[in-house]
């Protein structure tokens, strides 16, 4: 991991949606991007392991597309779904090719930390399109999705929209 990306995180958490909004303003502040992040309403705590590889991912990437990135604004997704967490991080920078060894060597840690955790890592790139790097976990089961819980999908309310905080 890059030794900036995980110098400031966090001591204390609160979850995961204040931890990386932690993250966020600290980059903002201290490379003076303008990064948007958007969390969906109402996230659920998280298995600590997950917790972890989902912030040392999101840190990770996010620093790896400001150092690459020229343009602005980065987005940070923290997201629920009813079957998945997701976590994307985009930017329209010069994107970049996904088989390239440089790249992968760049975020083989997180991506080592987050499969052991459970997840997988979907890298949505090109060169010349930007990038969008995604961390995804399946939900556990019997967790609520946005406080509810064992209601049909048809019969759910419709979601809250997500909150968006800028940096």
């Amino acid at each position: 991991m890059h030794a900036h990306a995980l110098s400031y995180l966090p001591a204390d958490s609160n979850g995961l949606p204040a931890s990386l909004a932690e993250v966020v303003k600290h980059a903002a502040i201290t490379r003076g991007t303008h990064v948007v992040f958007e969390v969906s309403a109402g996230f659920p705590k998280l298995p600590p392991p997950v917790e972890t590889a989902l912030l040392h991912f999101g840190a990770e990437a996010l620093f790896n597309a400001m150092q690459h990135a020229s343009h602005e604004p980065i987005v940070v997704e923290l997201e629920q779904g009813p079957f998945e967490i997701r976590l994307a991080i985009s930017d329209d920078g010069p994107g970049f090719d996904p088989n390239d060894c440089g790249v992968a060597q760049n975020l083989r840690k997180v991506v080592e930390e987050v499969r052991e955790a459970g997840g997988e890592i979907i890298v949505h790139a090109a060169p010349g399109y930007g990038a969008t790097l995604v961390a995804v976990f399946s939900r556990p089961q019997g967790m609520p999705v946005s406080g509810r819980s064992g209601t049909a999908a048809n019969d759910a309310p419709a979601p809250a929209a997500p909150s968006r905080r800028e940096a």
